[in-house]
């Protein structure tokens, strides 16, 4: 998979930034979307694997799902007018 390392720091730079300036406060809730799947993916690897060390993909899985549900709800960034 030659595409995990830029997926992870498009997920990992697209949560944060897009709120920072207030541009474009709406694309951190797909950046954590994103990271989400890949660490799902990640999960299954893992499990189809004789890896059973999943803990850290599941805590990843976990602060991603928070971002992604509480972003637009509990913490709304609002866009620069």
């Amino acid at each position: 998979m030659p595409t995990r390392g830029p997926v992870r720091a498009d997920g990992g730079l697209g949560i944060p930034l897009p709120s920072l300036p207030r541009v474009t406060p709406q694309l951190a809730v797909p950046a954590a979307l994103g990271c989400a799947a890949l660490q799902l993916r990640a999960i299954a690897f893992h499990l189809f694997r004789p890896e059973t060390d999943v803990a850290s993909n599941a805590a990843l899985l976990l602060l991603a799902a928070v971002v992604a549900r509480g972003r637009p709800t509990a913490v709304p960034v609002p866009g620069r007018t």
